[in-house]
């Protein structure tokens, strides 16, 4: 039976004016019942939530109910708030918007990641899972393995991003699959300004920007994976980091370039380590340089240039130095654009070849490859370096089949093209001076 001398039982009962009444009157917003439950916990455990319930905790809040009171169970309101099968309408988000408002803490299993022992801990990083999907309008799906900040980034609940990072939650904690939010958001396939807003709400309250996620589905516009081409075979026993940085995972998509860009810079302004590689030993001028060169590519090459970026430089995992991506792939267009970005063209890599030495020991000479030692030619290359072989361009470009690189599967018989090829490229060497000494005139 109903008494209205009972707070616990006008909570109960939804009577708000009595709640208002006993409240005014001096009644301790924080007594319990047999359990241990205040009448903010009774208001949270309520199986389902509608604006009287939202009402009655608004007014416990105002007349100083702890929002941190343990329950004889450990239970906190917030933990009551999604233990059961509740409803999933939005008061319950509203609520648990109101609990954090308010200085609620968030219990400390779930600043983190999912403890699979804890059940309770489960149910709740399910219902705000649930919560902020239909905040979103979107279906329910469960991730029973994040936490509550990566859910809101993933479902780009600005507001509870923003109410979870003031509560002091950790914005650098990893998911079972070792990403932080900030690696989720520059890993999505569309970006949006909300995406731009939460980045930097995250750096703001100390997102790590060089914290290596998961190594990311890659795609090209086609949805197919990016190929990552070696061209010599090593004998390293290296493993090559599968982990990206932000950075490296803003660009594996091919679209929304200009909210990318802008995602970059703010990275960068937070002191973005652009030298630093990730799956492939790639960094993110490697990934950059698998791209088609379009406006939106080089405006944001530009940009890395603008903030430090060396051209020159040979990443130590891969060996690769940028120059050799358009060497690789046959691409004059890249090769011109880093030549006049300041490349060395005369920067070693791999066997100490320099790029002119990596063309001439190609498999299979195209027009490509012609055009690209005039363009090298044309930026002072010098043409008689010689490789760790003691082997000049031109020594290599006659030399035996089974010493030269075969970047592609073709097959070892020369045809008919590659000698022309070949021959152009004698000839253009010859033009400029190349030192024919210790040439075998008898080579093929």
């Amino acid at each position: 039976m109903f008494n209205p001398e009972s707070l616990i039982d006008a909570v109960e009962w939804e009577k708000l004016e009595v709640v208002e009444s006993l409240l005014k009157n001096g009644t301790d917003p924080n007594i319990v019942n047999e359990k241990g439950m205040s009448p903010i916990h009774l208001v949270c455990y309520r199986p389902r939530l509608w604006h009287k319930q939202f009402d009655i905790a608004r007014l416990l809040i105002l007349y100083k109910a702890d929002l941190n009171l343990k329950d004889k169970y450990g239970n906190s309101p917030m933990m009551n708030l999604f233990q059961h099968d509740h409803d999933y309408n939005t008061y319950r988000l509203d609520m648990l918007k109101l609990l954090l408002e308010n200085n609620a803490e968030v219990p400390y299993n779930y600043k983190t990641k999912k403890d699979l022992e804890n059940r309770e801990n489960s149910k709740l990083i399910e219902q705000i899972d649930m919560l902020i999907k239909n905040s979103n309008g979107l279906s329910f799906y469960s991730f029973p393995h994040e936490s509550p900040l990566h859910l809101a980034v993933h479902f780009r609940a600005l507001e509870t991003v923003e109410l979870l990072l003031k509560t002091g939650i950790d914005s650098n904690q990893f998911d079972d699959e070792r990403t932080t939010p900030l690696n989720r958001i520059c890993n999505f396939p569309k970006l949006t300004d909300v995406d731009i807003k939460m980045i930097r709400l995250l750096i703001q309250y100390k997102a790590d920007v060089n914290a290596k996620g998961y190594d990311v589905e890659e795609d090209d516009d086609d949805g197919e994976e990016i190929e990552y081409y070696s061209d010599f075979d090593s004998d390293s026993e290296t493993e090559f980091p599968v982990r990206n940085t932000p950075m490296i995972n803003l660009f594996y998509h091919n679209q929304d370039y200009e909210l990318r860009n802008k995602a970059l810079k703010i990275l960068l302004d937070g002191n973005a380590d652009f030298t630093l590689s990730g799956r492939g030993g790639r960094t993110i001028l490697d990934v950059l340089l698998q791209k088609e060169l379009n406006t939106n590519i080089i405006e944001i090459i530009e940009l890395l240039i603008k903030y430090g970026m060396d051209l020159n430089k040979v990443n130590e995992i891969n060996g690769m130095n940028p120059m050799y991506y358009p060497l690789i792939e046959r691409e004059p267009e890249k090769l011109e654009f880093l030549l006049k970005k300041g490349t060395d063209p005369n920067v070693r890599c791999f066997l100490s070849w320099t790029p002119v030495n990596f063309i001439c020991v190609e498999n299979e000479l195209t027009y490509s490859d012609v055009d690209m030692i005039k363009l090298l030619i044309q930026y002072k290359a010098d043409i008689n370096i010689k490789d760790e072989n003691g082997n000049s361009a031109v020594i290599n470009l006659f030399s035996v089949s089974q010493n030269r690189r075969n970047a592609r599967p073709n097959s070892n018989d020369f045809n008919t093209n590659d000698q022309v090829y070949r021959k152009q490229v004698f000839e253009l060497l010859k033009d400029n001076n190349v030192d024919l000494t210790g040439f075998d005139w008898n080579s093929e």
